[in-house]
């Protein structure tokens, strides 16, 4: 079941737009079984799924080019995506805060109106780009919360994409992170910071799965994170197969990345 929500956000200070799919479980129910078993008037609590756009697109192009409502119905998982424009889901330093909307808000605002788990293990999130930095900046920033994170393609190396100068035509990148932009490094917006503060706290760390293509421009910056984490001791998987930066290589990876991180 897919819902297309609008409603008012406190801190965005707006309202926003969101999609959530519930499963149906239908497949469970199909021959004879009376409505109040279909329907019962209290479901148990569903594990969920955050999932995160990329930059210069929105949380739709999950409905449209991926087959994500079948995966929630095939793994039993609730699915909720935001939009966040291009704000790299950080409390932008000339914009919205939507890392707090996404960490804080969007959570308690899904529990309220769906059967949502709140539990560390049943809670994940993933991304593509710079949802992928969203889902990791997401789970290192909040391990008690995440019990594990998707990134495809992502972009692990704030650093890099800062100083890399590829994307300044897109990204407004001072808008979201300043002008003065080595203050990022050993920030909460620095995903190396968060992992390496959280191995060091000995807190318990989410999983990891990464993919990216050996024609992305972001494989080199992905095989540096993986071989960090891993030398962290930190559960993970990491794919580099070929393919570059587009939904040919995310789409097969989203499903190896939920089957990975939700059998763990």
């Amino acid at each position: 079941m897919l819902y297309t929500c609008n409603g008012h956000s406190a801190v965005l200070k707006t309202y926003v737009t969101y999609y959530v799919i519930i499963p149906s479980f239908y497949q469970v129910y199909t021959k004879g079984a009376a409505l109040d078993v279909i329907y019962p008037e209290k479901r148990k609590e569903l594990p969920v799924l955050y999932l995160l756009h990329g930059g210069v697109a929105d949380a739709s192009c999950w409905i449209r080019f991926t087959e994500i409502e079948a995966l929630a119905e095939e793994y039993g998982i609730a699915v909720v995506m935001p939009n966040v424009g291009n704000s790299y889901y950080t409390d932008m330093v000339h914009g919205p805060a939507y890392y707090t909307f996404v960490a804080e808000e969007l959570p308690r605002m899904i529990r309220c109106v769906f059967p949502i788990s709140g539990k560390r293990e049943d809670n994940y999130a993933a991304g593509l780009s710079m949802g992928g930095y969203g889902a990791l900046k997401l789970a290192m920033g909040n391990p008690d919360r995440y019990k594990g994170a998707v990134s495809l393609s992502g972009v692990v190396d704030i650093m890099d994409l800062l100083n890399c100068g590829l994307y300044e035509e897109l990204l407004d990148l001072d808008s979201i992170y300043g002008k003065e932009r080595e203050k990022v490094k050993g920030s909460g917006d620095d995903i190396y910071f968060l992992t390496q503060k959280t191995a060091d706290e000995r807190k318990e760390i989410p999983r990891v799965y990464l993919a990216v293509g050996k024609d992305d421009y972001f494989a080199k910056t992905n095989q540096a994170y993986a071989q960090m984490i891993g030398q962290l001791g930190i559960d993970y998987h990491f794919d580099l197969d070929e393919g570059g930066h587009d939904w040919n290589f995310w789409n097969p990876h989203l499903k190896s990345g939920l089957e990975w991180m939700l059998n763990g």
